[in-house]
């Protein structure tokens, strides 16, 4: 029997070597897979897309769109999986993954989503390839409430952005009924709470996408903006299309507002600590930098974190995450 395929669909705008060097990794690690590009480019990044599509590249479908939105329906109504991943140009997904993702679909029916772990990694420059500065982790989460309000409500305060996930087709069209302008923050709430609201989400222990983050002025101050300018339109569009009563609505976008400010507000805040405890943490702190043994034990049992283990060779996420390294750094696929 032939393993589910996932319509791997890239959102680009003008930055034709980001989605050439992601093309070229699922090229490299024989994805079966199919991709389908959603591009707003400029007619000669467009072209440089084209170009390379035509160069020999198998099961990739090229769609161009006005700029400022996300028409996926265009990919929808043409793609014939029954699942579908979005990725950035600049991100990775891992195709065994994403196997494994539409394979739990395909036994779970009362699931519309499934996702692995995810970290982000940042360039030296920021460019295409080079040295690797920082891996974080991404935080990745499951939705296992009975009821579609629960599951909404357990989005909003604990927000994940599960737009990367391998979701049911017929789910991404509901999700993306609505087409709020892009540079609306709005634009990303939307189709993740739709998808929360039509059923479960899971979360599966395999490393699944990679995203790579740029530098950002991304503050508190633009959140103060979007509040007084943007909100009262967008939340109203929202609020009517959310199948899920009003009531519900609300309590949701509250308790999303207050833990965004709280969290922008916290990071500001300097906390004043007992000297001794201080000194204290330094010390724990200090032992696993200065001991290899007691770091190894501290990150795999006391505090994991999944940034560390990608590149820990004894780590189950060492492999998937070492072949997107060397495309990264721009050292090719290993032998």
């Amino acid at each position: 029997m032939d393993k589910p395929k996932v319509a791997i669909t890239i959102l680009t705008k003008d930055r034709p070597d980001f989605i050439i060097r992601q093309l070229e990794y699922y090229k490299n690690m024989n994805s079966p897979h199919p991709v389908y590009i959603l591009d707003s480019s400029n007619k000669e990044n467009a072209n440089k897309i084209k170009s390379y599509i035509s160069s020999g590249a198998r099961e990739i479908t090229y769609l161009w769109t006005e700029p400022g939105n996300q028409p996926l329906n265009k990919v929808f109504d043409i793609c014939k999986e029954k699942y579908f991943c979005l990725s950035g140009d600049d991100d990775y997904q891992i195709p065994y993954s994403l196997t494994a993702c539409a394979e739990f679909l395909e036994n779970n029916s009362d699931f519309v989503s499934c996702g692995g772990k995810a970290v982000t990694v940042k360039l030296e420059g920021n460019g295409v390839c080079g040295e690797i500065k920082r891996i974080s982790d991404y935080p990745r989460r499951e939705l296992l409430d009975e009821l579609s309000h629960e599951r909404f409500l357990n989005l909003m305060n604990n927000y994940c952005v599960y737009l990367f996930n391998v979701i049911r087709v017929g789910i991404g069209k509901k999700m993306w009924d609505y087409l709020p302008n892009f540079s609306d923050q709005m634009v990303e709430i939307y189709p993740v709470s739709r998808l929360a609201i039509a059923g479960k989400i899971k979360l599966i222990d395999n490393l699944q996408i990679i995203r790579q983050i740029h530098d950002s002025n991304n503050d508190l101050g633009t959140v103060f903006g979007w509040l007084v300018k943007d909100f009262g339109e967008s939340y109203a569009q929202v609020k009517k299309r959310l199948p899920i009563p009003e009531e519900y609505i609300q309590q949701g976008f509250e308790i999303l507002l207050i833990n965004t400010l709280n969290r922008g507000y916290r990071s500001e805040i300097k906390l004043r600590k007992a000297s001794i405890k201080n000194n204290a943490f330094r010390i724990l702190s200090a032992l696993p930098k200065k001991v290899p043994l007691v770091k190894k034990i501290y990150r795999r049992y006391i505090k994991p974190t999944l940034h560390w283990e990608v590149i820990q060779e004894d780590s189950k996420y060492f492999k998937p995450f070492y072949f997107i390294r060397r495309s990264l750094t721009g050292t090719g696929r290993p032998k």
